[in-house]
C-alpha cells in the first residue's frame, strides 16, 4: 500500500522512507485501530474495508 501511495504522491517518499529505503522510525501506521507493530508489521495483509491511519507524533521541548 505504501508503494502505491508513493507512486501516486511521490512527495510522500521522504515521509515514509529513510535514505536507505527503510520505513522511518517516526511514522506510526494503524490498521483498524491496531498498530502495525501489533500485527504483522509490513507483512500485514490488508482488506478492502480496512481503515488505515498514519500518525506522525510531534514532540519537542
Amino acid at each position: 500500500m505504501l508503494k502505491t501511495l508513493v507512486d501516486i504522491y511521490p512527495k510522500l517518499h521522504n515521509e515514509f522512507y529513510t535514505e536507505t529505503g527503510e520505513i522511518t522510525d517516526y511514522i506510526c501506521i494503524f490498521v483498524n485501530d491496531k498498530p502495525m507493530s501489533a500485527l504483522n508489521r509490513m507483512d500485514t495483509v490488508l482488506k478492502n474495508d480496512d481503515e488505515i491511519l498514519f500518525f506522525i507524533p510531534i514532540s519537542g521541548g
